[in-house]
């Protein structure tokens, strides 16, 4: 009996040592990322998320309150939230189905004294120790990829994915102007005549460190992007955009011609915050970046408290993004929809010739949605102001963003998850996307629309049989 009892009392002290070593370890977890001057940042800016008991006090932060570090500068990126928050602690009321007050972290931008990397990282340590910093990054340079441009066959349906997703069953459904859709990429050329009075002018915002002008694209990414949704569709050339009558803001967040483009993280913060101030609750991100989680760690702070839908694109390298992770699309968040490329087949997209020989869309079981029409897309061409034909999961990405905003404009009742949940459970089934993707399947916009319709005629129709036989009973 003795020693059955000392056995007992082993165990015990066990599994205390393992609760307090689970303790002490979260309690050490670290604050920031692990880097050295040799990575890419900016030299004299620090970013930091508090925590939401903090971010909810609504405190006015200055330099004074960070003084020591030398501080000359704060910027909150995320007050856009500001006018919801104070409202929903004075009156205990959220009317926004999608925020979550209870998950909200203030995000501050510090601008420092020098321009020193070697400062940065010693006050970002120095700066980790305050219990309300829930994390604290140097504000991170990224490195994202886009597409590129193919040859037009006149003898090639380039129109074939509006068929495909049976958006040409939708003849009387294209969206409405309370809708707001939000492109964060290279900007918009608003004077495409396809895009004629279609970009909203006011709305639209460079975020991009010399704050050029939204509504001109060098690069021609984001006007391509912006067409497959908001194309009026003049020329018989090309198809009408999906969503056409809706509103669309360019968010200019970068703008150099090279394949491989330098963003900095802060510039997609803050136009994320943008869209929340200004009630953009789609947003369209067709680029990746494939920096470690740790150094992205405050842009995933900004999706978490943006009430909106974010529609990424996958990317184009053939991988499987379960295990090579790329940001934004492999964040672990509910309000992120990530899209791979399909071909007029119902296949995955590659590049079979050309240049990009051998360029295939990237896939996921876990971090891959669905996938959407984006082999051999006609698009909208910035620099002739005609159509050029492009491939890759930047063009898949706009359908889903495209199909969402007709479900808002259709269903405005519904909540970001179940618009998300409805999507992929009516995706049409393709045995190639078997285990590529969660949904197993590709967009079709008609059956997202119309299912639901389905769904909620015959609730009511069971609602009035019950009530009928109900009647009977009397």
């Amino acid at each position: 009996m003795k020693k059955i009892i000392q056995q007992v009392l082993v165990l015990f002290i066990c599994i205390c040592l393992l609760l307090v070593s689970g303790v002490n370890t979260k309690a050490h977890e670290a604050k920031y990322p692990n880097l050295t001057i040799e990575d890419s940042f900016v030299d004299d800016e620090l970013m930091l998320a508090l925590n939401n008991e903090e971010s909810i006090l609504m405190n006015n932060y200055t330099y004074s309150d960070f003084s020591n570090v030398g501080c000359i500068e704060v910027e909150d990126l995320t007050s856009g939230y500001n006018d919801q928050i104070i409202n929903i602690m004075k009156t205990g009321v959220n009317n926004d189905i999608n925020f979550k007050i209870e998950q909200f972290n203030r995000i501050l931008k510090l601008k420092l004294d020098k321009h020193d990397k070697q400062n940065v990282l010693d006050k970002m340590i120095e700066l980790s120790s305050k219990n309300e910093i829930e994390y604290i990054s140097p504000n991170i340079i990224a490195t994202i990829k886009a597409d590129n441009i193919s040859n037009v066959d006149e003898d090639y349906n380039y129109n074939w994915a509006i068929e495909k997703i049976g958006i040409d069953e939708l003849t009387n459904i294209t969206g409405n102007s309370n809708i707001k859709i939000g492109i964060i990429d290279s900007g918009i050329d608003a004077n495409h005549p396809e895009l004629f009075d279609q970009i909203d002018p006011i709305l639209s915002k460079s975020f991009t460190s010399n704050e050029s002008n939204a509504l001109v694209d060098s690069y021609g990414h984001g006007t391509a992007v912006a067409g497959v949704m908001a194309s009026l569709g003049l020329s018989s050339d090309i198809a009408s955009g999906i969503c056409k009558d809706c509103t669309f803001v360019s968010l200019k967040v970068y703008e150099t011609i090279e394949s491989y483009k330098e963003i900095d993280i802060s510039n997609l913060i803050e136009a994320i915050n943008y869209a929340k101030l200004h009630t953009i609750d789609i947003l369209n991100i067709s680029f990746q970046v494939d920096e470690a989680s740790n150094q992205l760690q405050l842009l995933k702070y900004a999706i978490d408290n943006y009430s909106g839908l974010i529609i990424c694109s996958a990317g184009n390298e053939n991988k499987n993004i379960d295990n090579l992770l790329r940001y934004p699309a492999t964040f672990d968040c509910n309000n992120i929809i990530v899209v791979g490329a399909s071909s007029i087949n119902d296949g995955r997209w590659n590049q079979s010739s050309g240049l990009n020989h051998g360029v295939e869309s990237n896939f996921g079981q876990n971090n891959v949605d669905l996938f959407a029409p984006g082999s051999e897309i006609l698009l909208l061409d910035s620099e002739s102001n005609s159509f050029f034909v492009e491939s890759g999961t930047s063009f898949a990405a706009p359908y889903v963003a495209g199909t969402v905003a007709l479900m808002k404009s259709v269903y405005p009742y519904l909540s970001n998850s179940k618009i998300k949940e409805i999507i992929l459970e009516s995706v049409d089934y393709c045995v190639n996307f078997n285990e590529y993707c969660v949904s197993n399947g590709r967009l079709n916009a008609y059956n997202a629309i119309e299912n639901y319709k389905l769904l909620v005629e015959n609730q009511i129709t069971n609602i009035y049989d019950n009530i009928n036989l109900n009647k009977g009973n009397f």
